[in-house]
């Protein structure tokens, strides 16, 4: 065994030259905050040598000193309640640095407000509903924002996605509303795999037969301006109706009456056209008597306030001719209303007189709807995460729920394209799953199931000339009261021909956990579904930037990885340490975070993972074939997560990673690397320093690290990034496959396992054939 524990120290020592690159933590700042987002977003002001971070647990971001990395000092923070409802983001830029913040009502417009890097107040700008994320570009003269416009939980208020673009080429001090583009999508003809998916288009606010007594209680508020009688509910043969009458035997007949039933506030802001109607029945004939009754819609009545006071505008519809015939009011287009907030109201009044005390009206079946109409599309789509090239002609901007991707011309301010990312097929080898959280085990495999990339954050990368977006694909649904998609594969129906396993399939150690989308799949539209759609892919992918298309993912290596890193703790959940598989049924990992900066003169991804926590670090060189290089998680699972009274437990470390950056060594206060995450469940920010990095001269003399790829091998090649002669050993030490002057090596013979490679220098690297 001496030959294979010297191989192994080898191997984990890697050259003298070049040691293995790794993360280290040097640092955390702690909030003391346990699970309310304390800490999610963060960024690096290299001016002041600060870091800048959001917390929405108290709707603020805090600055804190990093010219000592290894000592992290809060130096102030800033209260954004005077801009909006809650902090979603910031970047450090220049000197100064921009705040995404969302309205106190978030369908309403949010604020990007910009302040310098102490801290004060430069400018504030009205953006879209729900303000993200905000970026800025490369030269500086751009900010971008994403408004990812969300509906609230009953979707009676579903804003506008867009873009919000900020020329900022003047200077911040100098910004106004006027350098501000809102960018819509309005107008654009969408592929059909953009998801455009929800509650229904059109939307009932009020639909009120009066089965019971709802007057003044549900929809409808009665008022009487007199002391004769106002709207009451009653009913006549099984019938139910609101009823307004100027007889009353109580008082004498010349009393008058002037009775108001009027509808409680209805939100129609953000719809296309809305519609009225409703039955109504005069009783007796009119030659009995006078006295009014009309139908009235406006736009500043104030409950608090007497209905006389407000602005009232008289609706036509069909009338009842009287003698008890119940008539349909027709439908009355109340389009014109859109972009306010509306009360119908019908109003009865009578003189006094014998004749009006014996005229009564019923109003039955009304119905209130809104529609989205024309502003469907705007309307769904929820712009979320956005990513600039690196000559800031184009940014990048994710659409989650949409699972899509928008290309915007930042020179022309349009979106030129919107890509859908499609699914990814967990039926393929080296695609694979773990989907369930009761199967009592790690259990890796292809199943018959689509991952939906959805992904959160988003980077792009320059690599050899060629432009590239990686996502990271944390998967998200539309789950709210008036409308939910998700849905376990055990609860629906499968296709007996799609599925002829299905009673397998949906056992709870299968995948009869594993919660689905039920927006698609059934393709006949027959109730039974013949596709399943998971949400997130549960991993990181390299698209190209020009066309949208696919260049590589990292199949089921995060949780590969994570099974052999944490096989007790495997698919933990983020808030609980003895969670072990809780989130195998949802998302696996969640892969929430991600970046792209240089190690060694080669580009490497950086990812968080947003449910077992930790960074993941490939080198990119390759895009079509990355290399794994490490994976660190400070995370301790063998202790609980909060406080008994409250609070983090320091001991636990980082949960829930939001947010990672990478800050040069060319920008940090010591010359060192670092890489920074954000952890919104801990919320910390923690500061790891990069290892194994080498030096310019050495770069220069192309002194690189031996480096192989794909790793691990899927296929029957792999490749070297280096020409050389090599030996491939298995862990005992044994040669199994030699080459010389050579960098490639066929390595379809190989086993699934664990290898060692040598050149002829004495360069090792370690390889995982599949």
């Amino acid at each position: 065994m001496k030959k294979l524990y010297t191989l192994i120290g080898t191997l984990l020592m890697g050259s003298a030259a070049f040691a293995q690159i790794d993360l280290s933590v040097i640092s955390t700042y702690e909030t003391g905050v346990f699970d309310d987002g304390a800490a999610e977003i963060v960024s690096y002001d290299t001016t002041n040598q600060q870091l800048v971070f959001t917390s929405a647990a108290n709707n603020e971001v805090e600055i804190v000193d990093f010219s000592d990395p290894d000592n992290l000092v809060s130096v102030a923070t800033i209260d954004l309640s005077p801009y909006g409802g809650g902090v979603n983001s910031v970047k450090a830029f220049n000197g100064y640095f921009v705040v995404a913040v969302e309205a106190d009502e978030k369908q309403d417009n949010g604020s990007v407000v910009f302040f310098d890097n102490q801290g004060q107040f430069v400018a504030q700008i009205e953006a879209g509903a729900l303000p993200d994320m905000v970026a800025v570009s490369k030269d500086g003269t751009k900010v971008v924002v994403a408004n990812e416009g969300e509906p609230n939980d009953d979707w009676t208020r579903d804003p506008a996605g867009s873009i919000t673009v900020i020329d900022i080429s003047g200077g911040v001090a100098s910004v106004t509303q006027a350098n501000a583009t809102q960018i819509t999508f309005d107008g654009l003809t969408l592929d059909a795999g953009v998801r455009i998916f929800g509650a229904n288009d059109t939307l009932v606010h009020i639909d009120d037969d009066f089965e019971v007594d709802s007057i003044g209680i549900d929809n409808w508020n009665s008022v009487a301006l007199t002391t004769n009688n106002a709207w009451f509910y009653d009913e006549y043969n099984g019938e139910h109706y609101a009823e307004a009458s100027g007889y009353n035997t109580s008082l004498p007949n010349n009393t008058p009456a002037d009775a108001w039933l009027i509808s409680d506030p209805v939100d129609v802001r953000d719809y296309g056209f809305i519609e009225l109607s409703f039955v109504n029945t005069k009783a007796y004939y009119d030659d009995l008597g006078g006295g009014t009754f009309n139908a009235l819609v406006s736009a500043d009545y104030d409950s608090s306030a007497l209905p006389t006071v407000a602005t009232w505008d008289t609706i036509s519809f069909t009338r009842s001719p009287g003698n008890f015939t119940a008539t349909q009011s027709g439908t009355i287009d109340l389009s014109a209303y859109t972009g306010n907030v509306i009360h119908v109201a019908f109003h009865y009044t009578s003189s006094g007189s014998v004749s009006d005390s014996c005229e009564t009206w019923q109003i039955d079946d009304v119905m209130l709807k809104a529609a989205y109409g024309s502003k469907l599309t705007t309307n769904n789509i929820e712009p979320e995460y956005v990513a600039i090239s690196d000559n800031s002609d184009y940014a990048y901007v994710a659409l989650q729920e949409n699972n899509a991707l928008a290309i915007v011309d930042l020179m022309t301010n349009t979106i030129v394209d919107v890509v859908p990312f499609g699914a990814k097929d967990h039926s393929v080898a080296g695609m694979g799953l773990d989907p369930s959280d009761k199967d009592s085990g790690i259990k890796i495999a292809e199943h018959p199931v689509y991952g939906l990339y959805l992904p959160d954050a988003i980077a792009y990368a320059t690599i050899n000339g060629s432009g590239y977006v990686l996502t990271a694909n944390e998967g998200d649904s539309r789950d709210y009261d008036a409308y939910s998609e998700e849905e376990r594969i055990k609860d629906i129906t499968l296709d007996a021909t799609a599925f002829p396993n299905a009673a397998e399939l949906q056992e709870d150690t299968v995948l009869g956990r594993l919660n689905i989308t039920i927006s698609m799949g059934d393709t006949d539209n027959d109730g039974e579904f013949e596709e399943l759609y998971a949400y997130g892919a549960r991993s990181f992918t390299i698209w190209n930037a020009a066309d949208g298309s696919i260049v590589w993912d990292s199949g089921d290596e995060f949780e590969q990885y994570t099974a052999q890193a944490y096989p007790n703790d495997f698919n933990s959940n983020n808030d609980e340490n003895d969670s072990f598989e809780s989130r195998s049924d949802n998302k696996g990992p969640e892969p929430e975070a991600i970046t792209v900066a240089t190690l060694n003169g080669e580009p490497h991804a950086f990812i968080g993972m947003e449910r077992m926590g930790g960074v993941f670090v490939y080198n990119i060189a390759d895009p079509t074939a990355p290399e794994y290089v490490t994976y660190v998680n400070n995370r301790d699972f063998s202790v609980d997560a909060e406080l008994s009274g409250g609070g983090t437990n320091p001991a636990v470390g980082d949960l829930g990673v939001e947010d990672v950056i990478v800050i040069d060594a060319a920008v940090s206060p010591d010359g060192r690397t670092f890489v920074v995450t954000s952890n919104e469940i801990s919320g910390t920010v923690t500061v790891f320093e990069v290892t194994g990095l080498v030096g310019t001269e050495e770069l220069n003399n192309e002194e690189i690290a031996l480096s192989v790829y794909p790793n691990p091998a899927n296929g029957t090649e792999v490749r070297f990034n280096k020409m050389g002669d090599y030996t491939i050993y298995d862990l005992s030490g044994r040669t199994l496959i030699q080459v010389t002057n050579a960098q490639t090596v066929n390595v379809s013979n190989l086993a699934s396992g664990v290898y060692v490679i040598k050149n002829e220098l004495g360069e090792t690297v370690s390889l995982v054939k599949k």
